[in-house]
């Protein structure tokens, strides 16, 4: 396989960013990866459709087992029902092993760098991406980390071609 020379220096550019802030590259794969995940996090997953929006408080504990490491803090902001918990736990806490998606090295570019934060934006490889993520290959990732703290702080996925 042959990449073009544009994307191998932008690849080498965001790997340099990276190891400069100490930060690993798989970050950016980890909230997708059940088995194995070496970090805990707080989330906010904001879902939003022409008729409203939905934003759910979850917490996913790298220390738990496989189908218990996702719990949902509160819906709307108000403490879920055991319907929305039920629905919740289906969509995120898998029984599978090794749920992860790819990113091509290739399909990192940096969007904003300054002295503060480093944006970098990327796109998950479609093949690899379970069932219950598929609808994450229509879209952008775009991770911001704080060059301060040497910390990414949050990642937003934009759909693409709407």
């Amino acid at each position: 396989m042959c990449l073009p020379l544009w994307s191998i220096a932008q690849m080498s550019e965001v790997n340099k960013k990276l190891d400069e802030l100490n930060i690993p590259r798989d970050v950016f794969e980890q909230g997708l990866k059940d088995e194995d995940a070496a970090y805990s996090f707080d989330a906010k997953i904001t879902s939003k459709t022409a008729e409203k929006t939905d934003v759910q408080e979850a917490k996913f504990d790298a220390t738990q087992r496989v189908g218990k490491k996702w719990m949902l803090i509160s819906n709307n902001g108000q403490t879920p029902t055991k319907k929305e918990i039920r629905q919740f736990n289906k969509d995120h806490n898998t029984k599978r092993r090794d749920i992860n998606a790819k990113i091509d090295d290739n399909d990192f570019t940096i969007e904003k760098d300054d002295d503060k934060e480093l944006i970098i934006g990327f796109f998950f490889r479609e093949e690899s991406l379970p069932k219950k993520y598929q609808f994450l290959a229509g879209c952008k990732g775009v991770a911001f980390i704080d060059k301060e703290k040497r910390l990414l702080t949050r990642v937003e996925l934009k759909v693409q071609n709407l």
